[in-house]
C-alpha cells in the first residue's frame, strides 16, 4: 500500500509543478536602472535619484528564466518523486498488475522514468541557455525552448505515472 501512496504523492508533485510552472521558472531578483535617467537631458533627475535610498523610482525589476526550482521539485532527495523508480520495481507493486496489463505497466513505467530524466536534463539546460541569460520584465514570457521541452516531458511523465497508478490501485 505504501507503494501506491508513493505514486499518489508523485502525481501530486507533478501536478503542482505544472500548475506553478510560471512561478517556478521565473526568477525576478534582478534590477536595471531606468534608461531614461541615463539620458543627458535627465541629469538632474539622475542626481536626485542618487541621493535617495529608495530604488523603486529608479529601478525596473527584471527577471530571468530558470529551471532550478523545477529540478529541485522533480529530483531532490526530499521530493516524493525521489526513488519512485525503485517503487515501480517492487514485487508487491508488480503483483498488483493484472497479467494482461503487465506489458502496459512496463512500458508506462519506462516512459515515466525516461520522461522524468528528460525533464531534468532539459530544465538543467534551460538554466544556462541563451534565454536564461536574457532578462525580461516581470509579467513577460520569453521564448524558452529548453524549459518548454522540460514542461512537455513533465506532462509525459505525469501521464505515464497516472496510467501506472490506474493499473496498480
Amino acid at each position: 500500500m505504501i507503494s501506491v501512496q508513493k505514486i499518489e504523492a508523485g502525481l501530486a508533485v507533478l501536478d503542482d509543478v505544472v500548475a506553478r510552472w510560471a512561478e517556478l521558472t521565473t526568477d525576478c531578483n534582478y534590477g536595471e536602472i531606468r534608461r531614461e535617467l541615463l539620458e543627458t537631458a535627465n541629469k538632474e533627475a539622475l542626481l536626485k535619484a542618487a541621493t535617495q535610498t529608495s530604488k523603486s523610482e529608479t529601478m525596473v525589476t527584471m527577471c530571468k528564466a530558470t529551471g532550478r526550482l523545477v529540478r529541485e521539485a522533480i529530483g531532490a532527495d526530499k521530493s516524493p518523486l525521489s526513488g519512485i523508480d525503485k517503487v515501480l520495481e517492487t514485487p508487491a507493486l508488480v503483483a498488483r498488475v493484472a497479467e494482461d496489463e503487465f506489458e502496459t505497466f512496463l512500458g508506462e513505467s519506462e516512459k515515466f522514468q525516461n520522461s522524468l530524466s528528460g525533464a531534468d536534463a532539459a530544465a538543467r539546460a534551460g538554466s544556462s541557455d541563451f534565454s536564461a541569460q536574457t532578462t525580461f520584465k516581470r509579467g513577460e514570457r520569453p521564448s524558452t525552448p529548453n524549459l518548454d521541452a522540460a514542461r512537455d516531458q513533465i506532462l509525459d511523465a505525469r501521464d505515464a505515472l497516472e496510467k501506472v497508478y490506474r493499473l496498480v490501485r
